[in-house]
């Protein structure tokens, strides 16, 4: 069994501008075992207002942070 928290999404321009985030899960993940911690970049597009996903994915990540 297991169990899967979601944090904030965050959307951030491509530019100089530095900026800080602070990504937070709503809840702890419950139960036992271990906890694995990821963290996905994904890159969209705007157009006309409407972001749309980059289709071929392969500029985008998907990392382990941590696990404990």
């Amino acid at each position: 069994m297991y169990s899967v928290e979601l944090t904030n999404t965050e959307n951030l321009v491509i530019d100089a501008t530095q900026t800080d985030l602070l990504l937070a899960a709503g809840t702890a993940p419950t139960g036992t075992g271990t906890d694995v911690f990821l963290l996905m970049v994904e890159f969209f597009q705007e157009v006309n207002g409407v972001q749309y996903s980059m289709n071929n994915g392969s500029y985008n990540a998907l990392s382990i942070v941590d696990v404990a």
